[in-house]
């Protein structure tokens, strides 16, 4: 299954993320997130965070995961490449990640996002398994 793709938006990016499971589309919306970013085929995996957000319902849940994630990069500009979800449910998703320190003379930038947001927001569960729509702000 593939990870994402790109879906017209008039101002931003948006994408569509699939997965077999609930912990399989957070990681592919992760993966999105930061490939939309940087060619994570050089990022390697030496720093690990432990990711915890709680929500009312996925799409909150959706958001406030990558939310987590765009903290990391502007804030400690921590790329990421691995993402281990290990609990996700209509409650909450926990999650090890692992990276390491952005380098733009090693990493490919590839552009920024800077928010996640609420527009379009979609997190269903269909016969094959899990979507998700998001569009985020550039």
């Amino acid at each position: 299954m593939r990870a994402y793709e790109i879906i017209d938006h008039t101002a931003d990016i948006g994408v569509v993320v699939r997965g077999a499971s609930l912990e399989e589309l957070f990681a592919n919306a992760a993966y999105a997130f930061f490939d939309l970013q940087v060619g994570l085929e050089r990022v390697g995996t030496a720093e690990s965070r432990e990711v915890v957000v709680e929500g009312d319902d996925l799409e909150q849940l959706m958001v406030r995961w990558l939310q987590q994630l765009l903290v990391l990069l502007e804030v400690e500009e921590l790329v990421v490449s691995e993402f281990n979800i290990e609990q996700a449910d209509e409650s909450g998703v926990r999650a090890c990640v692992r990276g390491e320190t952005l380098d733009p003379q090693r990493h490919e930038l590839k552009g920024e996002i800077k928010a996640v947001t609420y527009h379009g927001l979609e997190v269903e569960e269909t016969t094959q398994g899990w979507q998700a729509q998001i569009i985020f702000d550039v």
